[in-house]
């Protein structure tokens, strides 16, 4: 996915790098499919399906993360232009299990004991994580394969 647009609740919305966007689609080639809708920035991991289709009917965003406000946020107070690229693990169908949550630290490390302690508390989730690997091992195929083609200079020079 690499959005056009960047919103948070309660804020305007803002837009990414007309020229960075077109810079990478023309290294790509039509060779990686991108997605340009909004992007969702949100304060807390949406775990749920649920959670997902009421921010999806809210903003009408094609996917949520956590981050990417934030990086727009600084880029617009600096008057630089950005770009997002995100790969998406955990499809708006796929609920997470309760152990995501617990397995990253704010500070974005693995947590291992959290994990744990989830597993512990409730050992039928690891059935879930299988799936959630592979959707992983995509995203960051994904992102390997534009990084590949769109080079260092992500087609702006």
């Amino acid at each position: 996915m690499v959005p056009q647009e960047i919103y948070r609740t309660g804020m305007p919305a803002l837009s990414c790098g007309v020229q960075w966007r077109e810079g990478l689609e023309a290294c790509l080639d039509g060779q990686l499919d991108l997605h340009a809708g909004p992007l969702m920035s949100h304060d807390e991991i949406v775990d749920s399906v649920a959670g997902k289709q009421a921010l999806w009917q809210a903003s009408s965003a094609c996917a949520v993360d956590m981050e990417s406000a934030a990086i727009a946020e600084v880029a617009a107070q600096a008057n630089v232009a950005f770009l997002v690229v995100r790969a998406i693990s955990d499809p708006a169908h796929m609920a997470l299990p309760a152990l995501a949550k617990e397995a990253v630290s704010t500070n974005g490390t693995t947590h291992r004991m959290g994990i744990a302690k989830s597993l512990l508390r409730q050992p039928g989730q690891i059935r879930e994580l299988p799936a959630l690997a592979r959707q992983t091992k995509l995203a960051t195929r994904a992102l390997e394969k534009l990084a590949r083609l769109a080079g260092p200079g992500f087609g702006f020079s």
